[in-house]
């Protein structure tokens, strides 16, 4: 079998397309509003929002910067993520919302872009899978960006994203969301509920701050870089294999050549992907680039297999039901600390008698833990822990070291990075029942270092539009006004879908409130106790902790503390406002909405000024099953922030 192939295989959870007929072409799902009864319906669904939005500016009247504190309103549609596997269905295409940068006159233009991509050995591209809410999204970039700089490639990414709801249609392009991400995971909502809308990539993320450290280009720039109509970028966010490839670039007048990363190659059982091999771990396994599993793509071979009783403890301590042989650090002492039977004469090499105390190991140090692994045939691998030993939260604040066993590792670099096509796909589904690994950076990391770099990337070179950030620095210093001065308290307060699927955390709005208050309480005494002496922020590079909290006044039992939720009942959020509760709408005014744009109809534009406004909370509380709670623990991390790390609880 080829290394690579690069004809279709089956991609599970995302359709596996190899052409892009025309829109009308037998066989295609003809968009809702091409006949009379769509056109019915979205015309009702954009007359209802049309209603939302005029009653939305009847709610809220005329109040300026000195009016902040609203009326709490009836309704709240704060998007969050839903993430549960979709069907297998066909995708249509959409026009793409073009962002303004791709507007700019072509020559001058598309010719500096071309120049960026040519300084790389080609594109990095992944069939994106759209129909996740926007954290989730933002993790597969994260990753991708990863990949694609450890390949010395150019990113390409979707041009736009998938926003759940807003209070007017006229702003982004409506479509139904079934049909244009090919999943049935809204098939049976009312019809104005499977409604969706399109946002450019560029409302979502910073693009130009990305670029100043990352080779990044948008899929509606790609398309002009080879000839192809904006049109034919596929709704779904997958890579179409042909109709990508058919148009010659508009400078070098080639076709751009195509390779694909299969997805059974990427992770499976037998194997744990990593960054790149070092050269001194080659040496300890007598790795040799010869051999390997050619119908996996599988470059070179381990040819050093540890036999040692100490590798036979370390393989015994990994529970049964653990899909990878990975154990944590504290496993990695548990197991180490034994002592070695009179009758083991293990061969080793001089220098590892250093290494024992009488029959036991010297686990004095990590350093010399690290040895001791080595010696016999294990691996320090480095990266993230999840809140509670779960990984819904999917942040970068806590990295850890994790040991494996030397002949399980494999390069992502060593087998993928020798590849000279122009475009380098990594096909399918990568982040719906993966492993949390694979949703930080897509692999694991050799080398502290290496995991830094992709913290680095995730704390400080992706991150939201100035106009989130100025917007969440505005309401930071309402809620401050709102207490006198007074530092301020915040929660994510989960409601909708999970209350449905029983994953919230306290079923009604009175037990769910006090909950959060009682959290509110512990972090009060929290704040309380920090001294100089001893304040920290997250273990994360390049971020001065926040010295600030020693210097403001402790927030009091019966202040005002800010809920980011998606509660929608009108009694719900009355009873959240009697208790002291403000919303997002309380802290808006109409000069907000006028300076930010229409984007912040969106709900899920809105959703990122709530992470980055709850980032600004003196102590912040939320769930360990919601990515809401990952994004906003980067925030505090990041070195704008800096906050310490005990400010933070996610239970």
């Amino acid at each position: 079998m080829a290394l690579w192939g690069s004809s279709e295989q089956e991609q599970p959870l995302l359709p596996s397309l190899s052409f892009s007929p025309p829109l009308n072409s037998p066989g295609r799902r003809k968009p809702l509003c091409r006949n009379s009864i769509g056109l019915a319906l979205a015309f009702i669904s954009t007359a209802v929002l049309s209603g939302a939005f005029v009653a939305l500016i009847l709610t809220f009247g005329e109040s300026g910067p000195d009016h902040f504190l609203l009326r709490i309103p009836l309704r709240f549609q704060a998007g969050h993520d839903q993430e549960s596997p979709p069907p297998e269905l066909m995708a249509v295409p959409l026009t793409p919302v073009l962002p303004e940068i791709a507007l700019s006159p072509h020559g001058a233009y598309l010719e500096g872009l071309n120049e960026m991509v040519g300084k790389t050995k080609g594109f990095f591209v992944r069939d994106y899978s759209l129909g996740l809410g926007w954290n989730n999204v933002r993790y597969i970039i994260e990753a991708s960006l990863m990949q694609a700089h450890l390949l010395n490639r150019t990113l390409v990414l979707p041009s736009f994203v998938y926003a759940r709801s807003d209070v007017c249609a006229d702003n982004a392009p409506m479509v139904n969301k079934n049909d244009a991400i090919g999943w049935d995971e809204w098939r049976h909502l009312p019809i104005e509920q499977q409604m969706t809308w399109k946002i450019p990539m560029t409302t979502m993320l910073n693009l130009t701050h990305l670029r100043t450290t990352h080779s990044v280009v948008l899929m509606s720039e790609y398309l002009q870089l080879h000839g192809i109509p904006i049109e034919q970028e596929w709704s779904s966010g997958a890579w179409l294999r042909t109709t990508y490839h058919e148009q010659p670039n508009i400078f070098t007048h080639l076709k751009p050549s195509l390779n694909v990363i299969e997805n059974h190659w990427m992770d499976p059982a037998d194997v744990l992907r990593v960054d790149f091999l070092p050269e001194d771990m080659k040496v300890r396994g007598n790795w040799t680039s010869k051999g390997g599993d050619w119908e996996r793509a599988q470059r070179g071979v381990w040819q050093n297999n540890v036999t040692t009783v100490t590798n036979g403890a370390l393989h015994a301590a990994v529970p049964a039901d653990r899909d990878r042989k990975i154990l944590s650090w504290e496993e990695v002492r548990s197991a180490l600390d034994f002592e070695i039977p009179d009758w083991v004469h293990d061969q080793y090499d001089t220098n590892v008698t250093s290494l024992k105390l009488g029959q036991r190991w010297d686990l004095s140090s990590t350093e010399k833990i690290e040895k001791v692994l080595q010696v016999n045939g294990w691996e320090v691998l480095y990266t993230y822990s999840g809140a509670l030993g779960m990984d819904y939260v999917k942040h970068v604040a806590e990295p850890i070291r994790q040991a494996a066993p030397r002949n399980m590792i494999r390069g992502f670099v060593d087998e993928y990075g020798h590849s000279m096509a122009d475009v380098l796909l990594l096909a399918g589904e990568l982040h719906l029942g993966r492993k949390p690994v694979m949703k930080k950076g897509g692999l694991r990391f050799t080398t502290a270092e290496g995991r830094d770099q992709f913290s680095r990337l995730v704390l400080h070179q992706m991150r939201p539009i100035d106009k989130v950030l100025d917007l969440a620095d505005l309401l930071n210093q309402r809620m401050l006004a709102l207490n006198s001065g007074r530092m301020w308290v915040a929660a994510h307060m989960r409601r909708g879908d999970f209350v449905n699927t029983g994953w919230v955390m306290e079923k009604t709005i009175e037990d769910h409130t006090r909950r959060v208050k009682e959290h509110f309480a512990v972090g009060r005494m929290i704040l309380a106790s920090l001294r100089a002496p001893d304040l920290r922020s997250y273990d994360v590079p390049d971020v001065t902790v926040d010295r600030t909290v020693l210097f403001q006044h402790l927030p009091l039992e019966g202040d005002k503390f800010y809920i980011a939720t998606d509660e929608r009942d009108a009694g719900n959020l009355t009873y959240l406002a009697e208790n002291n509760a403000v919303l997002v709408h309380d802290l808006l005014t109409i000069d907000d909405r006028h300076t930010f744009g229409w984007p912040l109809m969106f709900t899920d534009v809105l959703a990122l000024v709530e992470q980055a406004t709850l980032a600004h909370a003196a102590f912040f509380y939320a769930h360990a099953m919601s990515s809401v709670a990952g994004g906003v623990v980067n925030m505090r991390g990041q070195a704008a922030r800096g906050a310490d790390p005990r400010t933070a609880l996610i239970d």
